[in-house]
């Protein structure tokens, strides 16, 4: 999927409010200097409820639900280090965490009663 990019100062913003509701997406440079100093996303609040960014770093950036206007949210550089080749976005309905139901104690053996 092709993703809509502009600067905004020193930023470079990948632009997902046209994006749909879950999906992927992998960026690469195209300097020969590597990534730009500062990279975000914008999207829409409440857009999605999970947008995760793996290069060389894993970072699940914080959305948020409040708010009526488009919100840049900045990648940490630690996920676009020098030398990363590419960074994977991907953006959807979070999973729900795994259900861990309890263990029953053990019951205590009961003594047989033996009858005469």
């Amino acid at each position: 999927m092709a993703i809509p990019q502009y600067w905004s100062g020193n930023t470079l913003v990948l632009d997902l409010s046209a994006a749909p509701a879950s999906g992927a997406a992998v960026a690469t440079p195209t300097y020969a200097r590597g990534w730009p100093m500062r990279m975000a996303v914008r999207t829409w609040p409440g857009r999605f409820s999970v947008l995760e960014v793996r290069g060389a770093q894993r970072a699940v950036l914080p959305l948020t639900t409040e708010g009526s206007a488009p919100v840049e949210i900045p990648i940490p550089p630690d996920v676009y280090a020098p030398g990363t080749r590419e960074v994977s976005l991907s953006w959807g309905i979070a999973a729900p965490p795994p259900v861990v139901f309890p263990q029953a104690p053990d019951t205590p053996a009961t003594p047989q009663s033996s009858m005469p």
